[in-house]
């Protein structure tokens, strides 16, 4: 009789570890099937128009864009530019800026950005960092310089983004929507990007 409770609780015991392991194992997997379910949800709603309601909210934001062609004749000497309007719309008085373009050419294939003075093979976004710009509260950069582009390059729409700052007693901010933004941007082709027609600038326009 003894030997035969011991036999039962064996078993017993036996299942009830097998089933913790089971549901253990379960737990872990649910948990994981969240966290990705989630992930591409949130992949999958990031497109050009909710990126845009993020951008509109920050410290500082593009309230334009400008091709800029200082030249017809002599673009060696007088490189056209890319110029992004940004407004600060903070308390602060801004010292340093970094921003940067993504661009298009008349098709709506990604162009590798190249500067004026560039040796790369250029990249499909480039950045250029603005020094002692000294923009004030309220006020607008942007108006009097842009990005010079190498003579050759064919960018026919763009798209700025800042990148980040610094104001006059040392405190510095990182964009935290650029990530997003270059997962939209970076690298596609106009049509393949969802929203794009009322946030990129046309050369032209």
């Amino acid at each position: 009789m003894k030997k035969a409770l011991i036999i039962i609780f064996a078993v017993l015991y036996l299942y009830g570890c097998e089933n913790k392991g089971s549901n253990a194992d379960s737990s872990e997997s649910t948990a994981e099937d969240m966290t990705e379910s989630k992930v591409k949800r949130e992949h999958k709603s990031m497109n050009a128009n909710s990126l845009e309601n993020n951008l509109d909210k920050q410290d500082l934001v593009i309230e334009d864009g400008k091709y800029l062609i200082r030249s017809e004749d002599a673009k060696s000497l007088y490189p056209d530019a890319l110029q992004a309007f940004i407004r600060n719309n903070t308390y602060k008085d801004i010292k340093d800026i970094t921003f940067g373009f993504v661009a298009w050419d008349k098709n709506g294939l990604p162009v590798k950005i190249k500067q004026s003075i560039d040796f790369s093979d250029g990249e499909y976004f480039r950045g250029v960092k603005g020094e002692a710009v000294n923009i004030a509260s309220g006020d607008l950069f942007g108006e009097e310089s842009g990005m010079e582009i190498k003579e050759g390059i064919d960018v026919e729409f763009f798209k700025p983004i800042v990148v980040s700052y610094e104001d006059f007693k040392g405190n510095t901010w990182e964009n935290k929507e650029l990530k997003n933004f270059l997962k939209v941007y970076e690298g596609k082709r106009l049509k393949d990007i969802v929203g794009y027609e009322n946030h990129v600038y046309n050369k032209n326009n």
